[in-house]
């Protein structure tokens, strides 16, 4: 779990960049979620194309890029309830790439 602080405006993307390793020895899929405050927006990227999920090959290393925008009438605090997740549709399994 990895976690991260990123402060802006409500009007401003916030926008970092992830990597996802596919330790196993299969190929697998895995759903991309996340848990924001209501109305809040997110969107992954992989090689410039949106996506949900993203197939990977065993031993495979896959840089996503994500994107959350907030709603414009957001509080000005921290918001220490946003988890982004990936789940391993192969065999249901939840993880975390960023948690707060």
């Amino acid at each position: 779990m990895v976690l991260i602080n990123i402060e802006g405006a409500t009007n401003e993307v916030f926008r970092y960049t992830t990597t996802l390793h596919n330790g196993d020895s299969k190929s697998k899929i895995f759903e991309l979620k996340a848990q924001l405050p209501a109305g809040w927006m997110i969107s992954y990227k992989v090689d410039g194309s949106a996506v949900i999920s993203v197939a990977m090959d065993a031993g495979k290393i896959q840089d996503i890029f994500i994107e959350i925008n907030s709603t414009s009438t957001a509080d000005p605090h921290k918001y220490k309830n946003i988890v982004i997740q990936y789940i391993d549709l192969t065999i249901n399994r939840i993880k975390c790439l960023n948690s707060r």
